[in-house]
């Protein structure tokens, strides 16, 4: 008799645990959060939710324990991954995701306390990371360039300053006349009607004074 209660004890709690979780999930960023709904015994005090990448025997992603009583979790999270659950529902916030990690993630949910202690595994899902596409990076202009344009431009603006000021001052000097020779085009004069040789000491044509 008492082996009949205790079967039937157990297989009364064990009908209440349960979870549950979709089959694909595809995304196109590098964030994604799995929701895996789940059931508890109604006596259940403390359950642990684990997640793990390609079944229990992958690798483990992160996992948390709650104590429903208490309200207390203690969370076992990786550095990709945070769970949290609420009374029906467990959601694994995964961040940082690459196309590297298609994978089948399985949701895990143990009951701690009370005895006896039990275990659910989720039918697996299969989350499909398409390409994420790269942070756009700014253009950063090469320094050297802009110092090359910059002596370009400043003595390309000097050479057309210093040509309109060679041309203001030309016509200036046109109008003014400079630049022409007073005694350009004298002759040396010549006593009339006397033999005259360069070289010679010219006579005075003028009165002498002392």
């Amino acid at each position: 008799m008492v082996c009949i209660m205790i079967i039937a004890i157990l297989i009364y709690t064990a009908a209440g645990l349960n979870i549950s979780q979709p089959l694909t999930l595809t995304t196109n960023t590098s964030d994604v959060v799995l929701h895996c709904p789940f059931s508890l015994p109604a006596n259940t005090e403390e359950f642990k939710a684990v997640l793990h990448r390609n079944y229990s025997q992958g690798s483990f992603i992160c996992g948390s324990t709650f104590n429903i009583t208490s309200k207390v979790t203690s969370p076992h999270n990786g550095s990709q991954c945070i769970v949290t659950a609420d009374n029906t529902t467990l959601s694994f916030f995964l961040s940082n995701l690459t196309p590297k990690d298609t994978a089948v993630y399985e949701c895990i949910i143990e009951v701690m306390y009370p005895p006896p202690y039990q275990k659910k595994y989720g039918n697996g899902t299969l989350i499909d990371v398409n390409g994420v596409p790269p942070s756009p990076v700014p253009c950063v202009p090469n320094d050297i360039s802009w110092i090359y344009l910059a002596v370009i431009l400043v003595l390309g603006i000097y050479g057309i300053f210093m040509t309109g000021l060679m041309i203001i001052c030309w016509k200036k000097g046109k109008v003014n006349g400079y630049g022409q020779a007073d005694y350009m085009n004298m002759t040396p004069r010549r006593p009339i009607n006397q033999k005259y040789h360069p070289y010679a000491p010219q006579p005075r044509t003028y009165p002498k004074y002392c």
